[in-house]
């Protein structure tokens, strides 16, 4: 996003040059549903500076151990949908609604 040097953005402005940016990366195939914001750590930790907070966020976000932990879930979810060919597990891992994925559980009893 270009930064707007006439003027500061309102927060609706930004709030919709966010959304049309996580709608661009998701139709592009990136996962926009953790994303977190200087503000977070920042509003904990009164006296950071929006650069201190965002160092902080890069350190944890991509420290080996977290990366490591990501990459082992990934891999153990991929195996258990390859392991057990569940309809309801793929429906799960594809976020399906949750009386979806109960009709489906009542027609596998009755079966």
């Amino acid at each position: 996003m270009k930064k707007n040097k006439t003027r500061e953005l309102t927060p609706q402005e930004q709030e919709t040059y966010v959304n049309e940016a996580m709608n661009l990366l998701e139709d592009v195939g990136y996962y926009i549903q953790n994303l977190w914001h200087v503000s977070d750590i920042a509003e904990k930790h009164v006296g950071l500076s929006q650069d201190e907070a965002l160092g902080i966020l890069n350190e944890a976000l991509t420290s080996d151990r977290i990366m490591e932990e990501i990459h082992i879930e990934i891999d153990n979810l991929i195996e258990s949908v390859h392991e057990v060919p569940d309809e309801i597990v793929r429906m799960k891992m594809q976020n399906a609604d949750k009386k979806s994925i109960q009709k489906k559980q009542q027609e596998n009893g009755r079966q």
